[in-house]
């Protein structure tokens, strides 16, 4: 694993839902834009507002570096470049 520095926040996007947790499947959602959600997996030291484990909303537009992590692609970004946390 890996830890980010200062106010950086390693992130992991989440595929948009397809179908609802009983089961629906959702049509048209192959063209449909949703909001882009990613899953905090690591914080800088400096970081507030996130916590490991939440569902994020990120401006990803402004990502600071990629990696990929165990063949997972790997996004940070500024903790001032999430734009939003989703509650459960």
């Amino acid at each position: 694993m890996i830890k980010p520095l200062k106010n950086i926040v390693a992130v992991v996007r989440l595929k948009p839902k397809t179908q609802t947790e009983s089961g629906i499947i959702l049509q048209g959602t192959a063209d449909r834009k949703e909001p882009d959600r990613a899953k905090v997996i690591a914080l800088g030291s400096a970081v507030t507002t996130v916590k490991v484990g939440d569902t994020v909303l990120v401006n990803w537009g402004q990502i600071k570096s990629q990696t990929t992590i165990d063949d997972i692609p790997t996004y940070f970004v500024s903790e001032e470049n999430i734009d939003g946390v989703f509650e459960d």
